[in-house]
């Protein structure tokens, strides 16, 4: 959902009851808040991602995935999360991502595409897709422009960051006490929300533009890798209660 906190509009994951994962609805619902919100009319003067019910985001929704059965339907699935991510690095206004909680997977890697993000201290981030025989599309691409060879380091092992971790390796930018990340991120929307229409995209647009093409065929890789057996096997073992990797909180996603 879409809502206005003094300069920022707030694009709310709010799926709870799913940790805000994203199946395809809420992958097309979450494109079409931003370009709302990201339109020169539209409200706000800078554009926050944000979780509900304690959690900033439990990534793509496993069992919708499971549930993909045609090259059709995975493209459209992965399309959606492509347009959304499209929607933020195109942004004309300054985008940051407020973590009040955990984020996993899809939910991790969209704070690789914010201008700036905030993280309370109780929030922990993870990239565990390779255990699911998948890729992590913005990780693997924009990813690594930021993090270089750590960025396969944190695929493979799906190994979880704390916030103060996430800090050090420029994932987060701010870490901040519980019940404090809306008064630092009204303080730095003040800031961001000085820059003129516009040059955040440009400024984006010239630092990524590999990582933008490279995302395309990411998400063709990911469209192909979501139908194959060992993919559809290790959902099944996840969505059973089977865990590669040790991750806090993270529950499933059912």
């Amino acid at each position: 959902m879409l809502e206005e906190r003094g300069p920022i509009a707030v694009v709310r994951l709010a799926r709870p009851e799913k940790r805000n994962a994203l199946d395809l609805e809420a992958w097309r619902l979450m494109g079409a808040h931003l370009a709302r919100a990201c339109g020169r009319r539209g409200p706000g003067r800078v554009v926050a991602l944000a979780g509900s019910g304690g959690f900033f985001s439990a990534g793509d929704d496993i069992r919708a995935m499971l549930s993909l059965e045609t090259p059709g339907e995975a493209r459209g699935f992965f399309e959606a999360l492509a347009g959304a991510v499209w929607s933020l690095l195109t942004c004309g206004k300054p985008t940051m991502a407020v973590l009040e909680g955990p984020a996993v997977g899809g939910g991790a890697e969209i704070v690789l595409a914010v201008d700036y993000s905030i993280a309370s201290r109780r929030a922990w981030l993870s990239y565990p897709e390779a255990h699911l025989a998948l890729i992590p599309p913005i990780l693997s691409t924009l990813g690594f422009l930021l993090l270089g060879r750590r960025a396969w380091r944190l695929a493979a092992t799906g190994a979880t960051l704390t916030a103060e971790e996430a800090a050090r390796l420029g994932i987060v930018d701010e870490v901040v006490e519980p019940g404090e990340e809306w008064a630092r991120a009204a303080a730095v929307a003040e800031r961001l929300a000085s820059l003129p229409y516009g040059v955040a995209a440009a400024v984006r647009r010239a630092s990524l533009r590999l990582a933008l093409n490279a995302l395309e065929a990411a998400v063709d890789d990911l469209s192909s890798l979501v139908l194959g057996a060992e993919a559809k096997s290790r959902m099944r073992a996840f969505l059973e209660g089977f865990r590669w990797v040790s991750k806090p909180g993270l529950g499933d996603n059912k």
